[in-house]
C-alpha cells in the first residue's frame, strides 16, 4: 500500500486506476481541447473561440447604439413623410406585440404606448446583427443593403406570425413605396453608425502553429 502511494506521489499511474494520476502535458491538453494553451501563450495570440466571441460581444454593443441612431433617423423620415402625405400612424406593430404578449385587443388609440415599444424594440435589437457584421469586417453600402432585407424580414415575420400583417408580395405598391424607403433610411443610418463605431481595422486572423493571432 505504501509503495503504491509512493508511486502515485511520484506521478506514476496506478495500473488499475480509471483516472489518470499523471498530469497531462501542455501539448496533450492542446490536442484534446483544440485550443491554444494559456500558459506560455505568445503575446497577441488568441484562440478561435476567444476571437469569435470577442467580435460578437463588441458587435452587439456597437449594434445597439447604432440601432438607436437608425431608429431616430427612421422616425424623423416617417414624421416628415406623414406631414407631407397626411398618412396616419400605423398600429400594426402594436397589435402584433399585443398578440405575442397575450393581451386583449384594444382600439388603436389605446395602444400608442405599445406601438412605441414595438417601434423602438424592432429598431434596436435587430441592429445587433449589423454591429456584428461591422465588427467582423462586413461594412459599407452592401452590408447595409443586406441588413435592410433582414430588417424587413424581421418586421414582416413578426406581423405575419401574429396574423395582423400581409406578406410583402401581397402589399399594394403604394404601401411598399412608403415602407421600404423608411426601412432603407433606418438600415443605412444604422450601418453608417455601426461602421464608424466598429474596431479599426476589422479583425483578421492567421493560423500559426496551433494559435490564432489577430493581425496588427
Amino acid at each position: 500500500m505504501s509503495a503504491a502511494i509512493g508511486r502515485r506521489a511520484e506521478g506514476v499511474e496506478h495500473p488499475h486506476s480509471p483516472i489518470r494520476s499523471t498530469p497531462a502535458t501542455t501539448a496533450e491538453r492542446d490536442v484534446r481541447t483544440r485550443r491554444a494553451p494559456v500558459a506560455g501563450r505568445p503575446t497577441g495570440y488568441v484562440t478561435v473561440m476567444e476571437q469569435t466571441w470577442a467580435v460578437i460581444g463588441r458587435g452587439v454593443r456597437t449594434g445597439v447604439l447604432a440601432g438607436l441612431a437608425g431608429t431616430v433617423a427612421m422616425t424623423a423620415s416617417e414624421k416628415i413623410e406623414q406631414a407631407v402625405t397626411g398618412r396616419p400612424n400605423s398600429y400594426i406593430p402594436a397589435h402584433a406585440m399585443e398578440r405575442f404578449l397575450g393581451m386583449k385587443t384594444k382600439p388603436d388609440e389605446q395602444r400608442k404606448w405599445l406601438g412605441w415599444i414595438a417601434h423602438w424594440s424592432l429598431g434596436v435589437f435587430p441592429a445587433a446583427l449589423r454591429g456584428v457584421m461591422a465588427e467582423g469586417g462586413m461594412r459599407g453600402p452592401m452590408a447595409s443593403t443586406l441588413f435592410l432585407a433582414t430588417r424587413v424580414a424581421t418586421d414582416e415575420t413578426m406581423e405575419n406570425v401574429s396574423g395582423v400583417g400581409k406578406a410583402p408580395w401581397d402589399w399594394k405598391a403604394s404601401l411598399a413605396a412608403i415602407d421600404v424607403p423608411h426601412k432603407g433610411v433606418y438600415a443605412f443610418a444604422t450601418g453608417l453608425v455601426a461602421d464608424r463605431l466598429a474596431s479599426t481595422p476589422p479583425p483578421r486572423a492567421a493560423r500559426e502553429g496551433g494559435h490564432w493571432k489577430a493581425a496588427a
